[in-house]
């Protein structure tokens, strides 16, 4: 009988599946002991691809497939915002201001196609916020835009809130514009997050503070990249 410890750890779950246990195993890797416990099992073994994985459903031990896509429960989007694409239209906040960094969502870059098996959507177009899906996932974030100030120390905080509507900062930073006044600046802020219960209840925003004395921002060319690289167990 195969047993845990003669087969890698796995974590993840197939879409609209439930939580697999560790005993889940590449197909090819290891053909002849899947054979034997599929054999002790009595559950027939159909043609497979390559890439699929067989895991152990633990609701009622019986050993199911999926793609190793669908298993691993990764993958990613970015979103473009098609409203604040220049400086003619950008996002403007003023000094001791706070609004959420908008992305509508449909500028022609917009990519939804890797996305995790089952899940819809990484960011909400309407509400402008991370979604998280599970309890426990793990994101990789990237936030980028141009901006300009019309202060020559111009300077705004940018902060990652879960509350609701605002009011809890998983976390943040100042950013300023070494340039001066009304030279473009291009902001890459990336960083890893992960998806708790009140994350998933409000989902993650991306704020930004403008700061006493320190001017007016203008945000254009926005995008924003999240890349689910671990799906939680739900718990």
């Amino acid at each position: 009988m195969l047993t845990d410890k003669s087969i890698p750890e796995a974590d993840g779950a197939p879409a609209g599946g439930v939580q697999a246990t560790k005993s889940s195993v590449a197909i090819t890797e290891y053909k002849d002991e899947l054979e034997a416990v599929i054999a002790e099992t009595n559950t027939p073994i159909a043609q497979m691809q390559e890439d699929q994985v067989l895991y152990v459903d633990k609701t009622d031990g019986t050993i199911k497939s999926c793609t190793a896509h669908e298993f691993c429960g990764k993958g990613w989007a970015v979103y473009f915002d098609g409203t604040h694409i220049d400086i003619g239209s950008a996002y403007t906040v003023a000094d001791n201001e706070s609004k959420l960094l908008p992305c509508d969502g449909t500028g022609g870059a917009t990519v939804t196609s890797e996305l995790p098996a089952g899940v819809t959507a990484l960011w909400d177009v309407i509400s402008d916020k991370i979604i998280g899906n599970n309890i426990g996932d793990g994101f990789d974030v990237r936030i980028e835009f141009d901006a300009q100030t019309d202060n020559q120390n111009g300077a705004f905080d940018i902060h990652f809130d879960i509350g609701n509507p605002t009011g809890i900062i998983i976390s943040g930073r100042t950013l300023t514009f070494p340039k001066g006044s009304g030279a473009e600046t291009h902001f890459s802020v990336g960083l890893p997050l992960y998806s708790m219960a009140t994350f998933v209840a409000n989902g993650c925003k991306v704020r930004i503070d403008g700061i006493a004395g320190k001017g007016t921002t203008s945000i254009y060319n926005i995008s924003v990249f999240v890349k689910r690289d671990y799906k939680g167990k739900g718990v």
